[in-house]
């Protein structure tokens, strides 16, 4: 493509997305993103309150709009939020939004929404099968994830510094990528038997990790640089005495300086 017709196509895109319609209401900033269905986005919000509750309908010019989607990044400027409350009508949020709150403990769900739930403040899909993300403020320093959860998605726990211990359920198959990454308080993993698959940077800056057992035989496989930045090197890795070769080559590539085999009835 000739440079200039490039830069032409991009100059548009940027005057579209500079042209589309915004409005302010009290301390949130709304993006129409359907205006014949009158549908809005949360583009932006800097409310400095300690509870964040998001409406289900807006009014601009006489008119109404429903607010269902959570804008990436949307939330970064909340810094005193501690509770997110989020409607019925939202069925779309942008995980990033949820990143930088430092604060934010719970996130709540209208029980109505039919994409979302949450237990106990931790957001997962409708049918509680994904783990979304758990709120980086939240003290605690054990937590359980869930029976029936499948997926752990990307970022989920992303720099949850409190967290010293997580159990995974055996229904657990999939860890996404930078799931873990930057939980620095996190010193012992036990991956489930069902695992097959932990994606790049999962336990990335993770620097208290020392011990990591696997109890699966079967292959699992991993992404790049699962451990970066930590201090794994010094730590043990436990595999299953009847791990799959591929899985004991796989996890002896990472480094590990104690490696030890154990029985699993």
């Amino acid at each position: 493509m000739p440079r200039n017709l490039f830069a032409i196509l991009v100059m548009l895109l940027v005057s579209c997305r500079l042209l589309a319609t915004n409005f302010v209401i009290d301390s949130m900033c709304f993006e129409v993103i359907n205006n014949n269905d009158r549908k809005v986005s949360l583009a932006l919000c800097w409310d400095n309150n300690i509870i964040v509750d998001i409406p289900e309908i807006v009014e601009w010019q006489d008119q109404s709009y429903k607010v269902v989607e959570i804008a990436p990044f949307a939330l970064r400027n909340c810094l005193a939020m501690k509770q997110l409350k989020v409607p019925k009508t939202c069925v779309k949020i942008h995980t990033t939004s949820l990143y930088y709150p430092p604060l934010l403990e719970r996130i709540i769900l209208d029980q109505d929404n039919t994409a979302y739930s949450d237990i106990d403040g931790v957001l997962f899909n409708k049918e509680q099968t994904i783990l979304y993300s758990y709120p980086r403020g939240r003290m605690n320093e054990t937590y359980n994830v869930p029976d029936g959860v499948t997926t752990i998605a990307d970022n989920a726990f992303f720099k949850c510094t409190w967290l010293h211990i997580l159990k995974f359920p055996t229904s657990l198959t999939q860890i996404g990528q930078s799931a873990f990454a930057g939980c620095h308080a996190l010193e012992s993993l036990t991956l489930p038997e069902h695992l097959v698959e932990v994606d790049h940077y999962a336990f990335y800056d993770c620097v208290h990790l020392l011990s990591v057992k696997v109890m699966g035989n079967d292959a699992i496989l991993l992404g790049e640089q699962l451990f970066s930045y930590t201090t794994y090197i010094n730590g043990e890795l436990q595999l299953n005495s009847k791990a799959c070769p591929q899985t004991v080559f796989q996890f002896r590539k990472l480094g590990f300086s104690r490696i030890s085999f154990f029985d699993n009835p």
